[in-house]
């Protein structure tokens, strides 16, 4: 077995087109995420989000706070780079901070990063079904 310091999402990403750029997103709640999330909430709140979705953060975090917070996390759990991003004509550089930028003012665009999140873990739901089922 190799040990594994750093979190590879090349193993479980993929690559997504949205609009005229590609992204690339990796499962939900995958390793990367897990450790974010306990950066930026309390056990309690991490464990209720993996448990519950963002929505278990209305019990101790309200509003916009928790928008922001959220934003911070799927930023830097799900989306590792980015090609074709544009701010007019000029490209824009891949940075965790900008996939946050962006998370914060296209909410269209956060809810659709979470979306290809999910259909990943989606198909590694399947894939594991398909074993058991062989």
């Amino acid at each position: 077995m190799q040990f594994k310091k750093k979190y590879d999402p090349s193993s479980e990403a993929k690559w997504f087109k949205h609009k005229d750029a590609e992204f690339l997103i990796a499962p939900n709640l995958n390793p990367r995420m897990k450790m974010v999330m306990l950066e930026l909430f309390t056990l309690e709140e991490a464990v209720g989000i993996e448990e519950k979705g963002g929505l278990a953060l209305g019990n101790t975090i309200k509003g916009k706070e928790a928008i922001e917070r959220l934003n911070e996390l799927y930023a830097k759990g799900i989306v590792f780079d980015w090609k074709n991003v544009l701010d007019g004509t000029e490209p824009v550089p891949f940075s965790h901070e900008n996939v946050l930028e962006q998370m914060n003012s296209d909410f269209e665009f956060r809810n659709w990063t979470i979306q290809c999140a999910n259909e990943l873990i989606l198909e590694r739901l399947k894939e594991k079904d398909e074993i058991v089922k062989n």
